[in-house]
């Protein structure tokens, strides 16, 4: 479970999936995805990181202070950090899951990227840094803010289809590089609104 556990573990099923969304969409629209993999990614994690874990100061399993930790096998001692309410891990896995699913709308890929969420989160438990609870709310956080990010930019992207057909002022040559380019201003300023909203 260690291994699950390991982020440099899956560093062969991000290169799938970069390889996958290359030949699905192109190198421009695969940029774009995987710029919007990071915004859920970075969101995700500041949001149980840096707001929900000191606002809650729930001691993970593994603490002294959470009373059961003698009764826990830790795996080589690991712990983990003081707290553990709601579960980065499962909010990261769950978020970057749920978006993938979002976007690709491939059944296969779906259960794949689903199955390997799941395994990640389990993996939490087992070794003893998490309660069940823990990756419960961390997947549900992971779900809001995929949920928001992915339909936020497709709002945008179409707001812009929209503005641009209105004034007739698309051309076959330019539409896909200035779609590309309001895209990518969506999600800096998406990013920008978010990290205002957790840090000031």
């Amino acid at each position: 479970m260690w291994l699950v556990a390991n982020k440099w573990t899956w560093i062969p099923l991000y290169i799938l999936i970069l390889y996958i969304m290359q030949r699905g969409q192109g190198w421009k629209k695969a940029a774009i995805a995987l710029v919007a993999f990071a915004l859920v990614i970075a969101c995700t994690d500041q949001l149980c990181g840096s707001v929900l874990r000191p606002f809650f100061h729930r001691y993970r399993p593994s603490q002294v202070q959470s009373g059961i930790s003698s009764l826990l096998h830790l795996i080589d001692g690991y712990k983990g950090g003081k707290y553990g309410f709601p579960s980065c891990h499962a909010a990261n896995s769950f978020g970057l899951a749920f978006f993938l699913v979002l976007y690709f709308k491939s059944r296969i890929l779906s259960i794949f990227i689903m199955v390997w969420a799941v395994l990640v989160s389990y993996s939490r438990i087992y070794m003893g840094v998490h309660y069940p609870s823990d990756i419960v709310v961390g997947m549900l956080v992971g779900f809001a803010v995929s949920t928001l990010i992915y339909f936020t930019l497709k709002w945008l992207y179409a707001s812009r289809l929209q503005i641009a057909a209105q004034y007739n002022i698309i051309h076959p040559c330019c539409t896909q590089q200035h779609m590309l380019f309001l895209s990518f201003g969506g999600i800096i300023l998406i990013f920008a609104m978010l990290v205002t909203c957790f840090f000031i």
